[in-house]
């Protein structure tokens, strides 16, 4: 009875170590592979032969198998950068399929079908692991270890931003993220927990066979993930435990003690259905980053001096000829942009300069968005250049483009749906350092945390600091944007129809926020509908019309224009 409840203990913590790598990949980058159990398989093989052909001591042959299935991973995410979600599902089980026949077929390595033979219980200290019993402490204390790992690696800022990848990948570009860094760290956190895992089986049970890692293992792999709760290691250990252990002990009931087998795969389908139906996030779901009770409370002494003070101050007296060179602006030339037959953009040069509010009017299909998808590199002009302090970026990328220093809303109020509104400004906040290195820092700090509760209280939405930005009112969203413009301080703010559908108080208020952010050297440009707001915080008007640009003048002057009000506003209006 002892070494049977070992067994299970071993079979259980194998299956925790598959699960929580399968739930790193989809709970992080809502990825669905298809592939995961022949990555289980590669870890397993590779543990296996290493530690009969290469003589690898454990765990030695536990790293090569994490190792192999790890790289093997990194492969198969090359191509399934470039597919949607459903063909990323279709493609990992061609690919399931086709290493399920090579581990039928390699013989020289994995015995064929027929399975492999020999596989000898490690030895540590001199001691041969040969009972189940010590054999099933070390798999537990291995498994313990490498999910610590995962674990320890998730806390890091890489877990926000794979998160952010999830949610919104355009939107995650904006906030300085590049795409790939992630998916991979992903792609490979998974593939080597399942080739650890694999490692483990080779030793557990001393013979493999191709029928353990076919598409049946992954499906199964999946139904603990989705049970327990993707994205929380404590769900998919409780999932993994919930559907491991209970089908183990139908065994004991004699009612269904003959037919457990069949019953098992039952159970698994009522488990799953139930928890969908009435937990679709899972049992145990991820949790947020939260900001502390403590910090919330605190003063604004714990934060550094000029936090907010960029949007507080009486805004500054702007210029006709603004103090800056052509080295600092923002300068477009000759671009063109087409979609199809339509020339959305047609020769345009403009010149946005620091220190000066500028506002971009003009009837619905001018041109406007298009011109911010230009300028930020969300999509690719035809032709034409985009120079910023003196530098050629109309090839740059978004998340360069954010690295940089420009910043960007959405006209369609884009957030981050699982995250809190600390963890939209803790994006905010580590914009200009989301790759390499920097994917294993710190997500906050005590002083971080003062500045973010600072940002916060300047909008009015420090006590809503832990909620989810997705359930703020379409007022607080729009808030919460300048919220983390004044945390990030970009150099280029663009801001795309930002007080559409608010109240006059919240318009108010933005416009003194834009107002005081202007003076600090900054170009801000916006994108409007709403005339009350823009005569109040423009500082020079541009009129689009057709992808041109009509007219360039101050608010008075466009508004003495017969011309700029017939573009705008058309004849029939104004007659």
């Amino acid at each position: 009875m002892t070494e049977y409840v070992a067994q299970i203990c071993t079979l259980a913590a194998i299956y925790a170590l598959l699960a929580v790598g399968y739930s790193v990949l989809i709970g992080s980058t809502g990825v669905f592979s298809a592939a995961h159990a022949a990555f289980y398989g590669f870890g397993a093989y590779a543990g296996a032969y290493s530690a009969m052909h290469w003589h690898l001591a454990f765990p030695l042959d536990l790293l090569a198998g994490a190792a192999v299935a790890g790289v093997v991973a990194v492969i198969v995410s090359l191509p399934m950068a470039r597919l949607v979600q459903e063909q990323v599902l279709v493609a990992s089980l061609a690919l399931q399929l086709v290493f399920f026949s090579l581990f039928s077929n390699w013989k020289p390595v994995t015995g064929g079908a027929g399975g492999l033979y020999g596989i000898e219980r490690p030895t540590l200290f001199g001691y041969q692991l040969a009972d189940t019993i010590p054999f099933a402490m070390l798999t537990v204390l291995c498994v313990a270890v490498l999910i610590g790992v995962l674990a320890l690696v998730l806390r890091r800022r890489s877990w926000l931003l794979l998160r952010a990848v999830r949610d919104d990948a355009l939107l995650a570009k904006s906030f300085g993220v590049s795409i790939a860094p992630p998916r991979l760290l992903a792609w490979i956190l998974a593939g080597a927990a399942a080739g650890g895992a694999g490692a483990l089986f080779s030793r557990f049970f001393g013979y493999l066979s191709p029928g353990s890692f076919d598409v049946s293992q992954t499906l199964l792999i999946l139904t603990m993930v989705v049970v327990g709760g993707l994205g929380s290691i404590r769900g998919v250990l409780l999932g993994t435990a919930l559907l491991t252990i209970v089908p183990e002990l139908l065994s004991f009931i004699p009612a269904t003690s003959a037919a457990a087998d069949q019953i098992g795969p039952i159970i698994y389908s009522v488990v799953l259905l139930v928890v969908v139906m009435f937990r679709p996030k899972g049992l145990l779901p991820e949790t947020n980053l939260r900001l502390r009770q403590r910090t919330l409370q605190g003063g604004s002494a714990e934060a550094p001096a000029g936090v907010v003070d960029n949007a507080s101050r009486a805004p500054a007296e702007v210029s006709a000829e603004p103090a800056s060179t052509d080295g600092e602006s923002l300068r477009l030339t000759e671009i063109r942009k087409r979609f199809g037959g339509l020339e959305v953009l047609r020769g345009l040069d403009l010149t946005l300069r620091p220190n000066e509010i500028t506002a971009v009017l003009g009837p619905n299909g001018a041109g406007k968005t298009t011109l911010f998808n230009v300028l930020t590199g969300v999509v690719p002009a035809d032709s034409g250049s985009v120079w910023w302090n003196g530098q050629d970026v109309t090839s740059a990328s978004p998340s360069d483009l954010a690295r940089l220093g420009m910043a960007r809303s959405f006209q369609d109020g884009r957030l981050f749906s699982s995250m809190t509104v600390y963890e939209h400004m803790l994006m905010a906040a580590h914009t200009q350092s989301q790759t390499g290195p920097a994917l294993f820092a710190a997500s906050s700090s005590p002083v971080l945390d003062a500045r973010i509760v600072e940002a916060l209280r300047a909008v009015g939405l420090a006590d809503q600091a832990n909620v989810k930005a997705a359930s703020l009112s379409y007022g607080e969203q729009k808030t919460l944007l300048i919220a983390e413009m004044l945390l990030w301080d970009p150099k280029v703010v663009l801001l795309d129809e930002v007080v559409a559908g608010l109240d006059h108080r919240a318009v108010d208020e933005i416009a003194a926020k834009l107002r005081g952010m202007r003076s600090e050297h900054r170009i801000i440009c916006l994108v409007e509908h709403n005339l009350d707001f823009v005569w109040k915080v423009a500082d020079r008007v541009i009129l689009m019309g057709e992808g041109r640009i009509v007219a360039d003048d101050s608010p008075d002057g466009i508004r003495a224009d017969p011309l700029a009000l017939e573009t705008y506003f058309g004849k029939a209006m104004l007659a």
